[in-house]
């Protein structure tokens, strides 16, 4: 029989769920945005070099499209930031489960 308690503990896992896929989903439109900000920036004034090398903070060349682009990675760090202490919530609240069951179990035996 399930009581009270374990069902609000179920239900706080599932709001978590949803909050932490909700959180994924805006972490990769963040990374979409940034990732498009990019290629615009890019197909505006050329890539600093001819080759795909990934953009390096530490390369002056890259100064310009860091600069432009700063929001859309501030955006993408909240995005992940966000997704990361969603996920956390959600991990704490499974364990709130099977700390509760794990209980039940042992008062069951005794």
């Amino acid at each position: 029989m399930i009581t009270t308690e374990r069902l609000q503990l179920v239900l706080r896992v599932a709001d978590r769920a949803l909050d932490h896929q909700r959180a994924i989903d805006d972490l990769a439109e963040a990374q979409r945005r940034l990732d498009q900000g990019y290629a615009d920036f890019f197909e505006e004034h050329g890539r600093p070099f001819g080759d795909r090398r990934p953009i390096n903070p530490e390369v002056e060349e890259f100064l310009p499209v860091i600069d432009a682009t700063r929001h859309l990675y501030i955006s993408r760090c909240n995005a992940r930031q966000a997704a990361n202490t969603a996920k956390r919530k959600l991990k704490l609240s499974v364990r709130a489960v099977e700390r509760h069951d794990a209980a039940e179990c042992t008062q069951g035996v005794a």
